[in-house]
């Protein structure tokens, strides 16, 4: 009962704390809540849309001129192999033009199939039938819907083997295996009259630029223990078939590509609500602290009166409880909209419609890890009772003997708000140290998501970490194509001197077994994302990234063979490399490398030029001139499809970031301030006395938390140059860049710790209000 009441008068006399610790709680679970929601929902949702789908473990596409029947006998036969399917397609020549954007891909138009479901006009829920598409219809998989901006209705223009054909968009489709916006490689489906009428007037051919008849073959394996990519590797080792094809998708990779974007953004966020509730246990620490200071006098008499230690500390470790279970309940509840909202924004990403649940599990481990840490810090904090006695609580628990700290200011007539202000910082520095440590937390996490907005927003610091961009882009058609590249360089140097010659083909060749993306540079020289070695300038070399090094457990100096679809050779590793193309995992070589196996030329050209005032015209004239040869479109880097979700979501994670240190700013200078506050009421009422103005004294306020956050703000500016970018480094690994460059300037720096200083004051100055309550006859009454 007395523990009760003792825990009753505690929640009502210390209201503040209570309070902001139930909105700091509710901020980190709504987070951490929503964010583990739009996970689960998105796997859930994902791993029945795959069974519905029938997806295979590995899905090839293979060349119809290179599946004969002894090689399909030979897969089907064997003993790794559970059942195969295979599916028609035909692949268009260069790229589909939708009316808004191009991403230079061509798809693979295929019949429909079951499995899949068509979703509705608002694209929150499925319809009960997907209806045939007529002639001149097209369905597309849900991705194309955010990547294209495509709408239904829309035009969708496509060259076969040099004939025209538009197409109208009926519908998108939930396609699990390649409908998500970060894979390039997309299934779309039309009607059967359009496709036997294409498939009419296109022959089978050798040309990797031509309109092609390919088939996909879609394998599952026999033994559930085995890893997809062990199996699709063991499988080519035995058969040749992915030696055979332009490429293969494992479902775990699949997997992979579809969340990427969804899962790096995420891992953000939740780091950031790690750092947050570590600053929530900060300031548990300090209010505590200061508590136990301003009341030691009635901590003596509960003593006096038959408290124990440990029944005060119990007191204190409820009312805590009590204001995190509130948050825990504020939090849930208010994450179910939230996740809905952004579910709803990656569902553009993944073309996955998630699930509507509450991630119960993972929710209750966060809500579980938030209690036991905070009783930790708790009954760390409250050891301090045991110093308290009744006899020394008379005194206020003062020390007998008082030597002033060499640190301690002089007040000056010079300058007096700065002086008494920074008097009161140094006099009693550990009040402080909380607020000191929370500025310097936010600062280092504002420096960071500066420095990776500061890297996406630099086309310079892309390049370096392989990520080019080209600002003409010549898509090459037909074999005839490749006959003419000097003119296309002629007619661009008309309006513009070429920089740099992005000449490349990605294409899947085989690496001592497994199916691994390769980029076969023509102009090897400009290839970007160098770590470590030299390029692969000769015949017989070739460069791969940290990740295909790791999974392959490779080194430079090393031989591996690669093989084509007819031919293979033996190389040496010359270098390691990065790159943002098919997530890391990739290997390079020059153009009189591939030859050795087969690969004649490369189809995409890209140029860089130092006048980029007519790009426009430039490729309208490329195009002019050289008919259906060749595809040639302007890019314009701050338009880029890409580059505009990079630094779309960089904005989303810093403008988030830079409010919920805003907030966490504001909640933890108003528990410092009005425990500061309570402690100094008589130090104010002295300076009323002596005839400082509210508004002085509140300015002064001000001062002495500015500060404290400026020197917050250098540890935290300083921790974040020394760190920020290995922090990066991890996160945009996941994506297979393993050294981030960042373009950061001072203002990077300037920014982020003047926002964290510029909040502090003027929150401190807001919060000193109270002083205008303060009278001088209420020193009559100390």
């Amino acid at each position: 009962m007395e523990t009760t009441t003792l825990l009753r008068a505690n929640i009502k006399h210390k209201k503040g704390a209570f309070i902001s610790v139930m909105i700091l709680t509710a901020l980190i679970v709504t987070t951490a809540a929503a964010v583990m929601g739009v996970r689960m929902n998105y796997r859930s949702a994902r791993e029945r849309a795959c069974e519905e789908a029938d997806v295979a473990t590995s899905t090839v596409f293979i060349a119809e001129r290179l599946l004969d029947d002894e090689l399909l006998d030979k897969v089907r036969g064997s003993s790794l192999v559970e059942r195969i399917k295979v599916n028609d397609a035909i692949v268009n020549t260069g790229k589909a033009v939708f009316p808004n954007y191009s991403d230079g891909n061509s798809y693979f138009f295929c019949l429909m199939r079951g499995g899949m479901k068509l979703y509705n006009s608002t694209y929150d829920g499925f319809e009960d039938s997907i209806p045939e598409p007529g002639k001149g219809e097209i369905y597309l998989p849900f991705g194309l819907h955010s990547k294209m901006d495509a709408k239904i209705g829309d035009p969708v223009k496509v060259n076969f083997a040099g004939t025209d054909r538009e197409f109208t968009v009926k519908g998108f489709l939930q396609e699990p295996t390649q409908g998500g916006a970060m894979i390039g490689w997309n299934q779309v489906f039309i009607s059967k009259e359009d496709y036997d009428e294409i498939h009419s007037f296109v022959e089978p051919t050798e040309s990797d630029t031509s309109t092609k008849l390919f088939k996909i073959l879609n394998v599952f394996k026999a033994d559930r223990e085995l890893s997809d990519k062990k199996f699709q590797r063991q499988l080519n080792l035995e058969t040749g078939i992915i030696s055979r094809s332009v490429g293969s998708l494992t479902r775990e990779d699949s997997d992979k590509y579809t969340g990427l974007f969804m899962d790096i953004v995420l891992d953000v966020v939740l780091g950031f609500v790690g750092l947050l509730f570590v600053i929530v246990l900060v300031i548990i620490a300090h209010s505590i602290r200061t508590e136990i200071e301003m009341d030691y006098v009635n901590l003596g008499i509960l003593k006096a009166q038959g408290f124990t230690d440990g029944k005060i500390s119990k007191v204190i470790l409820l009312r805590y409880f009590f204001a995190e279970a509130f948050g825990v309940v504020i939090g849930i509840i208010a994450s179910i909209p939230i996740e809905r909202m952004l579910s709803g924004v990656f569902r553009g990403v993944t073309a996955i419609l998630p699930d509507k649940s509450i991630a119960v599990g993972s929710t209750a481990v966060i809500v579980l890890g938030v209690f036991l840490l905070s009783a930790l810090i708790i009954l760390l904090c409250t050891r301090r009772l045991a110093r308290i006695s009744p006899v020394r609580a008379i005194s206020g628990g003062r020390k007998e003997i008082y030597f002033s700290s060499r640190f301690t200011a002089p007040v000056t007539k010079r300058g007096l708000t700065a002086s008494i202000a920074y008097r009161s910082f140094t006099s009693s520095f550990g009040k402080y140290i909380g607020i000191l440590f929370i500025t310097a937390l936010l600062t280092f996490f504002a420096v960071t998501v500066n420095v990776m907005s500061a890297a996406v927003n630099s086309r310079q610091a892309l390049e370096t970490m392989g990520m080019y961009y080209e600002d003409i882009s010549i898509r090459i058609n037909d074999t005839a194509g490749h006959g003419h590249i000097e003119d296309y360089e002629k007619t661009v140097e008309k309006y513009s001197h070429i920089e740099k010659k992005y000449y490349v083909t990605g294409l899947y060749l085989s690496l001592n077994g497994e199916s691994v993306m390769c980029e076969v540079w023509d102009e090897i020289k400009y290839l970007p994302g160098l770590l470590k070695g030299r390029l692969p300038i000769y015949e017989n070399e070739v460069m791969i990234t940290g990740s295909v090094a790791d999974t392959l457990d490779l080194k430079m100096g090393d031989r591996v063979t690669m093989a084509g679809k007819k031919q293979e050779a033996e190389y040496i590793v010359s270098g390691i490399y990065q790159t943002g193309n098919d997530a890391g995992y990739c290997t390079a070589m020059s153009l009189e490398a591939a030859k050795r196996i087969g690969i004649k030329n490369v189809s995409n050209l890209g140029m860089v030029l130092t006048d980029t005032s007519e790009l426009e015209k430039i490729a309208e004239e490329l195009n002019s001139e050289y008919g259906n040869m060749i595809t040639a479109s302007a890019n314009r880097f701050e338009k880029d499809i890409t580059n505009d979700t990079l630094m779309t979501s960089a904005r989303a994670i810093r403008f988030m970031i830079y409010a919920f240190s805003g907030v966490f700013a504001l909640v933890a200078v108003i528990m410092v301030c009005s425990k500061a506050f309570s402690q100094e009421r008589t130090d104010l009422g002295i300076y009323k006395a002596m005839g400082f103005t509210s508004g002085r004294l509140r300015r002064q306020f001000a001062v002495r938390f500015l500060i404290i956050s400026l020197i917050g703000s250098v540890v935290g500016a300083a921790a974040g140059a020394l760190f920020s970018v290995d922090i990066l480094n991890l996160v945009f690994s996941l994506f297979g860049i393993s050294r981030v460059q960042s373009d950061s300037t001072p203002l990077t720096f300037i920014m982020a710790a003047a926002f964290v200083c510029l909040s502090t004051a003027v929150f401190a100055y807001l919060t000193s209000r109270r002083i205008k309550k303060i009278e001088v006859r209420e020193l009559v009454t100390e």
